[in-house]
């Protein structure tokens, strides 16, 4: 994916969905990814799910206030850094349909914060700024993934389109978006590494 992302840089489709200095900070991440990992080893460590996205969460109640969350897909659980999943969850929405990324957006602040209070009443007596780091290293991953879309459907394959929902001549714009929501987290995740 990654490759092919470079080797597109004058594909129309592309440039629409990441015009001008986006396509740069695309491949800039791409680039700068081992770095900012190799920060986020070294994060204190815990039991990660290592698969934690929307598709492997479900609801097993209807009871609002005390909700019962059922996981699936144990096959990839191993020891990680701190935050792994958390940012795995919010991040793998961007992935898919327009009302899941929207959705995300639209209550990011209050995703972290609800994640952050979980961690800290199970426990978690270290900084702030050392979780909010492991948070946000996987959503990287997905923000690379979000181009690397693009990147796959410019050549002809369907299953982003799949994942998408919608139709190829809608997704630059909507991914676009998408991107550039991601991208201050990127931002924040290696000046946080630079920190740590």
């Amino acid at each position: 994916m990654q490759k092919a992302l470079h080797e597109l840089s004058d594909s129309e489709f592309v440039r629409e969905g990441l015009p001008g200095p986006l396509f740069d900070q695309a491949l800039w991440l791409r680039d700068n990814i081992p770095t900012l990992v190799e920060a986020a080893v070294k994060l204190p460590a815990t039991v990660a799910h290592n698969d934690c996205h929307i598709r492997n969460l479900f609801a097993s109640s209807t009871d609002v206030e005390n909700p019962e969350i059922v996981a699936i897909d144990f096959a990839q659980v191993g020891v990680e850094f701190i935050g792994v999943d958390g940012g795995s969850l919010f991040g793998s929405g961007f992935l898919w349909t327009d009302d899941e990324a929207s959705g995300l957006m639209d209550v990011a602040d209050d995703f972290y914060s609800a994640w952050l209070d979980g961690l800290k009443s199970a426990g978690w007596a270290e900084a702030d700024e050392i979780a909010r780091l492991g948070f946000l290293v996987p959503l990287l991953r997905c923000t690379i993934e979000v181009a690397g879309m693009m990147a796959f459907v410019s050549q002809g394959r369907e299953f982003p389109l799949q994942r998408f929902g919608g139709v190829k001549e809608d997704m630059p714009a909507s991914f676009r978006k998408r991107f550039e929501f991601l991208l201050p987290l990127c931002d924040k995740a290696a000046v946080l590494s630079g920190q740590i």
